[in-house]
């Protein structure tokens, strides 16, 4: 349904909409599955092809539950009848595990103390 769609303008910056959201749908880079998982904003992701950094994203983000993927060719030619299937068969079970996950949101300071437990235990 058009009027539940947000294209982000160019100049703007998405993480700005994140926690306004109930769907992300995006490629599966870093930044955003971080800022997603800190509001709690479900994912429904694009690979990218020969990039293993995003392969490996889309796979852990399947597996902990916290989103989906959708291939290029879904995403550009059946889009809202993708976007339609995961919200009546995962976007459920996504949210309540969004809602229930533990994930450290602060990744900066996680990985400066594990360097530094690692450099002087």
């Amino acid at each position: 349904n058009a009027e539940n769609v947000t294209s982000i303008p160019k100049d703007d910056f998405f993480s700005d909409y994140i926690p306004h959201v109930d769907l992300v749908v995006t490629r599966g880079g870093f930044n955003t599955i971080s800022e997603c998982i800190a509001y709690r904003t479900p994912l429904l992701l694009l690979g990218e092809a020969s990039n293993p950094e995003i392969e490996k994203n889309l796979l852990t983000i399947k597996s902990e539950q916290l989103g989906s993927f959708i291939s290029l060719d879904r995403f550009a030619n059946h889009l809202s009848d993708s976007i339609e299937s995961f919200v009546e068969h995962e976007y459920t079970q996504i949210q309540k595990r969004m809602n229930e996950h533990e994930y450290a949101t602060n990744g900066a300071t996680v990985i400066a103390e594990n360097i530094l437990n690692r450099v002087h235990p």
